[in-house]
């Protein structure tokens, strides 16, 4: 066949194995026109290349004699050294790489990843590793080479000194497959065992992409058990594979609800013959190197670790709890409790939850894996929920004691049908009175390991009057004692309860304090409640018959302490901070800029427009473009401003992409220019570009008839009226500001102006003044600031933060939450302020300590009251 075809090679290995179609994978391995011919006994050498070469003269082959070796012990195929002790890595590619320098750009780390790539076979957990290298290589990553990449790069040098050897296969004989996961990565390793050795076959590692990330822990471990059988096709096609873990892949799997990308893996998992089993102690060095770099020192933790299981049930009379703890050997104890007082679900769940621990802690467990199909239960464990009844608060602090005396617990939440058995027994325990069953064991438990004990109440303002009223009991005070007297004729005792005589209704019960909380709260947020203000609420209070003195202030505290009312507040209309206004030293220095569209498309396919001011004298530029990315906005900056302006000082723009692009940061920053930009939602900190823009606008709105897609033509008539219009702040004119004489407009040319009939002032005469006018215009702009930041701070409500202080930030800003609509709530957070910038600015974090990118303006902030 000529050369050059593609499928040549194809071709040429379909004769190749025509040729020894009886030979191959007994004493011939054949890739293209590589031949091995391979034998177990020194004796059959002979007698199997005989048959060898009598295929090849059958056949009219030829060998090249230059290129043939015979009777070794060792040999190169296909990149690889074949031995008797099986498949070693090619010492030239070893070498390639333990002489390599620590890579120095992107090229060279993508020459570093393809060497390693040729060897992973022989890698444990490579993808893991070489995580480091890949961020490097993704695109728009600048190039740094970090620690973590040094030390993944000596981690590679260090196993290639001494790569493991992976062994060959016998026919029949089972293969096992260990499997790790990361959160960014997968790797297996295929091992067969020979006595009470282990050997290593083939390592496979990948890196999560994508959606891959977001999969969950069994997800994750399906997919790397799928990859494997994808990329050792051979193996699972031809022996029985053997998984060891100790996760339930085979329940989930096997489960015959399944769905979406689960059944599908499982449909194709189910052509090879897998079996599972709990992992064993690792015998080789090679997988205990693997397990470690995956996932840590896991190899003894797997030896010491209980598992535990525990399942909560209750009824209208009864409850029960299922314990089911199995030790590292197996061993397992069964134990069921009856409840002897009634109790809910989550009581249930955690009595369930503290004798299981209790349990473990007598048997001598140290490491503790807990399993429980409780969500609430689990999450509250974990941090996740937060424990706001007052019984389960004191539950979750008895777990969290229980906890301190295991070196390690964990626990997690699975689904019932993976925690059947403990349910069985906690529904056995709560439903059987006898004691029928004596195969496990069985306890009672007469009383909750947790009880809330109700105190006194306290003292309060009823008490003088109940005693004035019963025993006639008066203060020593004489004050106080008319006092008394006066207040208690409004009151009386009826069936020991203390009524108020009140003029809406004849009796008013009145509340202790320890009692108005439940009301406040029902009447407020119950099922008969919808979050009424403060005065509404306690006029209904009233209504329904209850009063205490402070009623009123008591409402209206907690109307403001209720996050569903702070939430869902109105937004503020006063201004929150007095009028800051930035003013430009000399024409040039600090200019705006911002972005305008989309429009319709125009020609050239523009349909945005980029506007820069000078806030000195007002002078506008603008420019179409058809695309809003960061190198747009450079080529603007370098063509429209610098190059015909000089180097301003500072540039002012919004938190677009375009602008907080590290290109164009890097771009400003290296031209010694310093970049502000104004808050979230907040365009009056770069007001005087927003009112550039929306003049333009309206300019052009007003010069367009039915061609809208004329625009980007219309725009330089737009701007020059703009140019050689005068200016309300400053009384010039920007083009006399900029260049030192008024502009010659078309209107006098077509009717001559005075200044061309009589040549009035001349030019030059007019540049000699430019200063004094530059200078009247500046001190003319600060006094219409002044007088506009008078009338502004009038109607100013000031609001203040401090450090640590708590605030909510308004939900209207960025993209509405899918699916709430207009029932979505007017504010979001609690937020913590990190940092007070100053006129009205504010950096935010997260209550878990992670900043909130950008700074924000005290206008989309409010207090939060807890």
């Amino acid at each position: 066949m000529p050369f050059g075809l593609k499928n040549a090679g194809a071709t040429y290995q379909r004769l190749m194995n025509r040729i020894f179609h009886d030979l191959i994978g007994k004493t011939v391995e054949v890739y293209v026109d590589d031949i091995l011919a391979k034998t177990t006994r020194p004796d059959d050498l002979l007698n199997d290349l005989a048959s060898v070469f009598a295929s090849l003269r059958q056949h009219g082959m030829r060998l090249n004699p230059l290129k043939c070796a015979f009777a070794v012990e060792a040999g190169k195929f296909l990149g690889f050294m074949i031995t008797q002790r099986g498949v070693e890595a090619n010492p030239e590619k070893c070498q390639a790489i333990l002489q390599m320098k620590s890579p120095g750009s992107i090229k060279d780390v993508q020459r570093l990843a393809s060497r390693l790539a040729s060897l992973s076979r022989f890698l444990g957990a490579s993808a893991t590793k070489a995580l480091p290298f890949f961020n490097l290589m993704k695109r728009g990553m600048a190039f740094e080479w970090i620690p973590a990449c040094e030390e993944a790069f000596r981690h590679f040098k260090e196993i290639l000194a001494a790569p493991p050897v992976l062994g060959k296969p016998k026919e029949g004989e089972p293969l096992y497959l260990y499997i790790a996961i990361t959160g960014e990565a997968l790797a297996s390793v295929l091992v067969r065992e020979e006595g009470r050795t282990q050997q290593p076959v083939y390592f496979v590692s990948r890196a999560l992409q994508g959606a891959e990330l977001r999969y969950n822990k069994l997800e994750k471990l399906a997919l790397a058990l799928l990859t494997s059988s994808r990329r050792l096709k051979q193996y699972f096609q031809s022996h029985q594979i053997v998984v060891r873990t100790d996760q339930g892949i085979r329940q989930v799997l096997q489960k015959p609800d399944l769905a979406g990308r689960m059944m599908t893996w499982s449909i194709e998992l189910s052509q090879y013959d897998i079996r599972y089993e709990p992992r064993q102690a690792i015998k080789a060095q090679a997988m205990a190197d693997f397990l470690v770099e995956v996932a840590g020192d896991l190899v003894e933790e797997t030896n010491t670790r209980w598992k535990l299981h525990v399942d909560g049930a209750s009824n209208q009379t009864f409850g029960g709890a299922g314990i089911i703890l199995e030790s590292p050997a197996g061993v397992v104890y069964e134990h069921s409790i009856k409840f002897n007082f009634p109790v809910s679900n989550n009581q249930a769940e955690y009595e369930a939850l503290i004798g299981g621990l209790t349990l473990a802690a007598e048997v001598g467990a140290t490491r503790l894996e807990i399993c429980s199909d409780s969500q609430i239960v689990t999450s509250q464990v974990n941090g996740s929920y937060q424990a706001r009844d007052s019984l389960l608060q004191k539950y979750l602090e008895r777990v969290k004691d229980l906890s301190r005396k295991f070196e390690k617990v964990t626990i997690q939440h699975v689904p019932r049908e993976r925690n059947t058995r403990a349910d069985l027994l906690s529904k056995l325990a709560s439903t059987k009175p006898g004691e029928g069953n004596r195969s496990l064991i069985q306890g009672k438990l007469k009383e909750p390991a947790v009880t809330l004990h109700l105190s006194n109440l306290s003292p309060s303002w009823l008490d003088p009057i109940i005693d004035f009223l019963e025993n006639s009991k008066l203060p020593d005070n004489e004050k106080d004692a008319k006092k008394l007297r006066r207040e208690a004729a409004r009151y009386a005792i009826i069936q020991g309860q203390l009524f108020r005589k009140g003029f809406n209704h004849p009796l008013l019960k009145c509340l202790h304090p320890d009692q108005t909380g439940y009301v406040l709260r029902e009447v407020h947020e119950g099922c008969c409640g919808h979050h009424i203000g403060g005065k509404a609420l306690a006029r209904k209070l009233i209504r329904a018959g209850y009063y205490w003195p402070s009623m009123m202030a008591d409402s209206k505290e907690f109307v403001k302490k209720c996050v569903k009312c702070q939430e869902n507040a109105n937004f503020h209309r006063a201004p929150a901070s007095e009028l800051s206004f930035l003013t430009a030293s000399r024409p040039f220095s600090q200019w705006g800029v911002d972005l305008l569209g989309p429009f319709p498309v125009g020609p050239g396919q523009v349909k945005y427009l980029i506007v820069a001011i000078d806030y000195y004298t007002k002078w506008v530029e603008a420019e179409p473009l058809a695309s809003i990315s960061s190198s747009n906005c450079r080529k603007f900056m370098w063509r429209q401003v610098i190059t015909r302006f000089g180097i301003p000082e500072v540039v002012i723009s919004d938190n677009g992409t375009q602008f907080t692009d590290k290109k164009f940061t890097e771009f400003l920053t290296g031209l010694g220019i310093k970049q502000r930009f104004s808050s979230v939602e907040h365009p009056q900190t770069n007001g005087q570009v927003e009112s550039a823009n929306k003049i333009i606008l309206q300019g052009l709105k007003k010069r367009l008839d039915g061609k809208k897609g004329a625009w980007a033509d219309e725009l330089a008539s737009v701007l020059w009226s703009y140019r050689t219009t005068e200016q309300s702040s400053t009384k010039e004119i920007p083009f006399r500001l900029t260049y030192g004489s008024d502009a010659v407009i078309p209107v006098e040319i077509g009717e001559p102006s005075p200044r061309l009939l009589l040549k009035g002032v001349e030019e030059a005469v007019e540049k000699d003044l430019i200063e004094e006018t530059r200078e009247m215009a500046h001190l003319a702009e600060a006094a219409l600031k002044q007088r506009m930041a008078l009338r502004y701070n009038a109607k100013a409500l000031k609001r203040k933060f401090e450090e640590n202080d708590l605030v909510l930030r308004r939900n209207d800003i960025g993209p509405s939450t899918p699916g709430e609509g207009k029932l979505a709530a007017n504010w979001e957070g609690p937020y913590r302020i990190k940092e007070v910038i100053g006129r009205g600015a504010y950096k935010l974090e997260r209550l878990n300590g992670k900043e909130v990118p950008r700074t924000w303006n005290a206008d989309n902030l409010r207090r939060f009251y807890s």
